[in-house]
């Protein structure tokens, strides 16, 4: 008897620990997507600083959605214009977004599922927001204005000002 009672207390214990281990396993995953989504959009919001020539071509309202056909111009190897190199940073960033890309130096867990980039501008500042789909419903996620509008979606939205517009 006193052998059943120590089993029962053992395997509670065990499923204790279980437990807190998938819960800590799901808070790291949901932590690298996050970083992961973070830097994809201060990667977007450096493009757009660094061509303000062409700053209103970055206005998308989903990027992410449907195919993306390489543009013309491949601006690594080329001169391009600034219109040409916002169409290039646009694409190269879809492709980013894009999970169906098997690229063995991204982790497979570092990857956003069904991701989707939206660019707003205005004349002061520049709102880039990410989303993803998770595998649980995250408090307050209804209402977004980046993706579909699901409990399961995860976002990041960045800011940047432009000083001294008037």
């Amino acid at each position: 008897m006193e052998c059943l009672v120590a089993l029962l207390l053992f395997a509670t214990g065990a499923l204790g620990l279980l437990s807190s281990q998938l819960a800590g396993q799901r808070a790291t995953h949901a932590a690298l997507q996050r970083s992961g989504a973070v830097l994809l959009a201060q990667d977007l919001l450096a493009r757009i600083e660094a061509n303000p020539a062409a700053r209103a071509d970055y206005a998308v309202a989903e990027l992410g959605v449907g195919t993306h056909e390489q543009p013309e111009t491949d601006c690594r190897h080329s001169p391009c214009t600034p219109s040409e190199l916002a169409r290039f940073d646009l694409w190269q960033v879809a492709v980013a977004l894009n999970t169906v890309v098997d690229d063995a130096r991204v982790p497979r867990l570092a990857r956003l599922p069904a991701a989707r980039a939206c660019i707003e501008l205005t004349s002061e500042e520049v709102r880039v927001t990410l989303s993803w789909l998770d595998h649980a419903a995250a408090p307050g996620s209804a209402g977004s204005s980046c993706g579909a509008d699901e409990a399961l979606r995860r976002q990041v939205a960045l800011s940047a000002w432009r000083v001294g517009v008037s």
